[in-house]
């Protein structure tokens, strides 16, 4: 089982019952793909929409009019039309190789019911309106339940109000929660040392299990207190699929990385000299020289 807590700061933070965590990485120059749209975006705007009106003389002799736009507006509309395509088709391989990922390696996916709110953070309300239009979490949820049922696995929408500022060790609430600056704190009550991320998935991992045991009439599940870490490692995606990077002197034979990362691992690496050696054997012009 793995439950993965999304947030902004990266795309998710996960952990399986087998103490493995690993940071789930955000799509690369996705805000940067999203600054040019929006300014493409405000350059066609800009244009006339409506510069000529033209009147359209049918087959059946009837007359039909309409306004023709400006060339800068319809070359910026095309230019608009292509980057919303790149960005919808960059979003959507990175949410399906994610959840067929997941779904390669566990059983029961478990996810937090998170959405971005309209907090009073002092940035105004344009940086809520493209945090909520950047977000790919929403979408993800739906995603990975489809690719769960395919694959015959199960995933499961929890919710998470309560999991970062409640301490896994003692059950210590914080009140008035935790800003989401903070990344690590010390829990008041036992004095334990949290990061921020990993807490809110030991506090998932645990209704997870929970309600997995309820569904099975299963009062209580093997693994089901709190999870000891075993290794760190972070996920990043590559659009041939994700790879997987360990920290913090994480075992790599103990941690569950991605099989695009065990794939390169097992190339042999060649030599340049016994390529180039290889390349000149083999090749019809070098022997051709060589005659």
């Amino acid at each position: 089982m793995v439950y993965i807590d999304p947030n902004l700061k990266n795309f998710g933070y996960a952990l399986d019952t087998e103490g493995r965590a690993f940071e789930l990485s955000n799509l690369e120059k996705l805000k940067e793909s999203e600054r040019i749209l929006d300014r493409l975006t405000s350059l066609r705007d800009r244009c006339i929409a409506k510069s000529l009106w033209v009147d359209t003389v049918h087959g059946d002799g009837t007359v039909s009019t309409h306004w023709r736009p400006s060339r800068r507006w319809k070359r910026l509309d095309d230019a608009v039309e292509r980057m919303q395509t790149k960005v919808r088709e960059q979003k959507k391989h990175f949410m399906y190789s994610l959840a067929n990922q997941l779904c390669r390696h566990y059983d029961v996916i478990g996810i937090g019911n998170y959405v971005p709110e309209n907090t009073n953070h002092g940035k105004g309300r344009k940086y809520n309106r493209a945090v909520r239009n950047r977000t790919m979490h929403g979408a993800f949820k739906d995603i990975v339940s489809w690719v769960a049922t395919r694959s015959r696995k199960h995933a499961l929408v929890l919710d998470e109000t309560g999991t970062t500022r409640t301490c896994h060790a003692c059950g210590h609430v914080v009140e008035g929660g935790i800003a989401p600056a903070i990344r690590e704190w010390d829990c008041p009550g036992c004095g334990t040392c949290h990061l921020r991320d990993e807490n809110a998935c030991q506090n998932g991992l645990r209704r997870l299990l929970t309600q997995v045991g309820d569904a099975v009439d299963c009062s209580h599940l093997p693994c089901s207190g709190p999870v000891q870490i075993i290794g760190r490692c972070d996920w990043r995606f590559h659009p041939q699929g994700w790879t997987g990077v360990p920290r913090g002197g994480a075992n790599v034979n103990s941690m569950r990385l991605p099989e695009y990362r065990q794939r390169m691992r097992a190339l042999p690496r060649a030599r340049v000299g016994d390529r180039a050696s290889k390349s000149a054997k083999t090749s019809p012009s070098a022997m051709r020289r060589l005659a």
